[in-house]
């Protein structure tokens, strides 16, 4: 998305600092790698698209997250590529990767 008038003047309304304020305050922590702070408010249907305006003030299509993981998301609109996020050694070693059980697809009866 450019940056333009239009969204300089979206991004400081009111309304748009009061829904991103609680949508940080009601999901402190990253939506997309749940393990840094979220620190921006990304839009799941980008504004530049065909509904991105009627559904900028949408609560439901708005996801806190982390500047690296909104670089990530940002990368994949515009080009269709994923993009790595960096985790630091000790937010990898505070991650609780899933338990072997819930992954383990081998029953006894098999």
């Amino acid at each position: 998305m450019k940056w333009n008038a239009d969204n300089k003047t979206f991004y400081s309304s009111t309304s748009w600092r009061k829904l991103r304020t609680n949508k940080l305050n009601n999901n402190p922590i990253c939506e997309v790698c749940n393990i840094k702070p979220a620190t921006e408010v990304h839009h799941t249907i980008p504004l530049s698209s065909t509904h991105g305006k009627d559904n900028a003030l949408n609560y439901n299509t708005l996801q806190s997250i982390c500047f690296d993981c909104h670089v990530a998301e940002t990368i994949f609109e515009r080009t269709g590529k994923r993009a790595k996020v960096k985790l630091t050694q000790r937010q990898l070693n505070n991650f609780d990767p899933p338990s072997q059980a819930s992954t383990d697809h081998n029953t006894a009866d098999q």
